[in-house]
């Protein structure tokens, strides 16, 4: 797979990052995924959100977001700014991103996630279940964590349900 030279001003700003980059950059140059399936296979932390694939690397603490074309076998770097230092989020972050992305309304989420505590989440003013986080994370084909404290996570008390 070919794959745009990540861009060194990262590395300049972020200098730690510059030896995981470049192993990504390695494993991801010498293979070929047929799928998305595939490259779990290989980062089993990758998350695919439409269009994007989004991959979790150095421990976690950096995201690197690009565009798979399998059928051409290329991989595209969508904007080296995307690789950032991964900060805690408040859950109505990333939930908020898919529901606009994916022009989701509140009506939308009823089977998973009552109106009143949807609204107090989007609010800032509720936390999401590990449970509810399972449910979300499975409707939205990512990670739960993307819904939770970090904490939860890294206890290992979370389990894509």
């Amino acid at each position: 797979m070919f794959c745009r030279t990540v861009d060194r001003e990262f590395w300049q700003k972020h200098p730690e990052a510059q030896g995981v980059l470049r192993e990504w950059h390695s494993v991801v140059e010498a293979a070929e995924y047929a799928d998305f399936a595939y490259v779990r296979e290989f980062f089993n932390s990758a998350d695919y959100v439409l269009p994007c694939t989004v991959f979790n690397v150095g421990g976690n603490n950096y995201r690197l977001v690009v565009i798979v074309r399998y059928r051409f076998k290329k991989i595209f770097v969508q904007n080296t700014a995307k690789l950032i230092s991964i900060e805690p989020a408040h859950p109505k972050d990333p939930l908020r991103f898919l529901m606009e992305a994916r022009g989701l309304k509140r009506e939308d989420l009823a089977s998973l996630v009552p109106q009143s505590n949807l609204s107090a989440i989007l609010a800032g003013k509720r936390k999401i279940s590990a449970t509810r986080a399972g449910k979300l994370g499975k409707f939205f084909g990512i990670s739960p964590a993307a819904f939770v404290p970090a904490q939860l996570a890294k206890l290992g008390l979370l389990q894509n349900r």
